[in-house]
């Protein structure tokens, strides 16, 4: 296995941005990261978007196909990964493992989200719709966890 290095970061700021399309908020991170890098489009062998919820809510499909080709990346694979909240962290893992394995020198990974519902709708964490109504959506989720990690082990939110 080869070192693989992050040679450059790029994202966008994180809010609702109703008038923004994923292509644009995907556009902006990964042209940050190009420039950050000092990398043209052309020298990307691979993508790899990580995203979990366009199908659902904006009934869009090969968001990294869209993305990349925006960037003006094209002609290379481009590989989606949906994993729910993991999705980003899983296209990193998996262009660090191609990286790694010798498969590409130069790849670029994007995790892009619009998490906006259509009104009247909700998204569920668990099972039951009633987790949702009562507050367990995914960022409040992942805060009790936090919470519950710094009171038994201390850590704290730094």
């Amino acid at each position: 296995m080869r070192e693989v290095f992050v040679i450059g970061v790029g994202m966008t700021r994180f809010g609702k941005h109703p008038d923004r399309s994923l292509r644009d908020l995907g556009f902006e991170a990964c042209l940050s990261a190009l420039e950050d890098a000092g990398v043209s489009p052309k020298r990307i062998e691979a993508g790899y978007c990580g995203n979990a919820l366009a199908p659902a809510l904006q009934g869009e499909t090969g968001v990294g196909q869209n993305v990349f080709w925006e960037v003006g990346i094209s002609r290379v694979p481009v590989v989606n990964i949906e994993n729910a909240c993991a999705s980003g962290s899983t296209a990193f893992r998996e262009a660090w493992m191609a990286v790694a394995g010798g498969f590409y020198d130069l790849v670029l990974v994007v995790g892009v989200e619009k998490t906006v519902m259509p009104k009247g709708t909700m998204l569920n964490v668990g099972a039951a719709e009633w987790e949702t109504r009562l507050g367990d959506v995914f960022p409040g989720y992942f805060a009790n966890v936090a919470n519950k990690h710094m009171e038994r082990y201390g850590t704290t939110r730094e």
